[in-house]
């Protein structure tokens, strides 16, 4: 089987590495196909000739070989929000849709909703293979806790954050996770211990950190998603205006939500109203959330795998 991965962002291959390894693993041939737009897409993917197509986006127009739509952390949640691209007819152009579990067919469009099949989130496959004293040995952490800091899209915020978090435990390693993107000031480097890039995808950069973190504070991040599985309890920081955020009214319901969990993903309009020594998370609010949100029943990537797989076998049975 030839399979193609649309590569629009380098991060990209985050979420669909552990998809690629369960391919390569069965010897399928894997195709990873980088693009600037939407017409270039068309044209590589031409040229490979793929039997399907294993993506974190729907297909455009035009596109005819099967098309396996992976969920991308919360992106369903934007399905329907104003400004968002997405429509029901680019659902419509895929064949079939993974989503992490039952919880998010709500968010899906009727008659796609009751055909998108479960298969937990493929990038958590990676993290039983990861060693936290191999982790701590890289990053030279010794024995200290760890404290981790998602940058926001506020600088400014950011700064009094992380000085709120190093006057909390002047002991704790206090490291800035900086993606490409983001802004991270000579400032806010100053306050923190170390500034690590996450460029890395097997493993992903995010959960080697998060397997040595004992705390993760962020502003409305889907890094909320992997610390929880991990068992790490997070704060997650309200910004006044929630616009940035496409269908931010659907990650709340009734004080538990994505972003909103009690004794494991903790809600607060500023750092200065967090009791940081009462942070922690319980056993059973990391069980019953991973339920709820992600699935968590084990051979992610190979679940996606055969998805695919079944895309492949019902086309050659239809041309017949």
């Amino acid at each position: 089987m030839r399979v193609a991965f649309p590569i629009g962002r380098t991060n990209y291959l985050r979420p669909l590495g552990a998809v690629i390894v369960a391919c390569q693993a069965l010897g399928h041939e894997v195709f990873c196909v980088q693009y600037r737009n939407e017409p270039e897409l068309v044209t590589r993917l031409t040229g490979v000739r793929a039997d399907v197509v294993i993506a974190l986006e729907p297909p455009p127009p035009g596109v005819v070989t099967p098309w396996c739509w992976l969920q991308y952390q919360t992106d369903f949640l934007a399905y329907g929000a104003p400004g968002i691209r997405w429509t029901r007819e680019d659902f419509a152009r895929c064949d079939a849709w993974a989503i992490y579990s039952d919880w998010w067919r709500q968010w899906l469009p009727d008659g796609i909703a009751e055909r998108a099949v479960v298969t937990g989130m493929p990038e958590l496959d990676e993290v039983e293979g990861i060693d936290p004293n191999a982790v701590r040995r890289e990053y030279r952490l010794g024995a200290r806790p760890v404290v981790l800091f998602l940058p926001s899209q506020d600088a400014d915020a950011d700064l009094v954050t992380l000085a709120a978090l190093r006057a909390f435990d002047a002991e704790a390693i206090l490291i800035i996770r900086a993606r490409p993107k983001d802004r991270v000031t000579w400032a806010m480097r100053h306050q923190a211990d170390l500034v690590i890039t996450d460029d890395a995808w097997s493993p992903p950069t995010i959960l080697k950190l998060l397997s040595v973190a004992s705390l993760m504070v962020h502003t409305y991040s889907t890094a909320v998603l992997e610390a929880a599985y991990c068992g790490v309890p997070s704060v997650c920081l309200v910004p006044e205006h929630l616009s940035f955020y496409p269908g931010a009214e659907r990650v709340l319901h009734g004080g538990e939500g994505i972003f909103c969990w009690p004794d494991l993903v903790y809600h607060a309009p500023h750092i200065r109203r967090v009791a940081l020594a009462n942070v922690t998370a319980k056993p059973d609010a990391r069980a019953t959330y991973v339920e709820r949100f992600l699935g968590d029943d084990g051979r992610r990537g190979a679940r996606v795998r055969a998805l695919a797989a079944g895309l492949v076998g019902a086309r050659r049975r239809g041309s017949q």
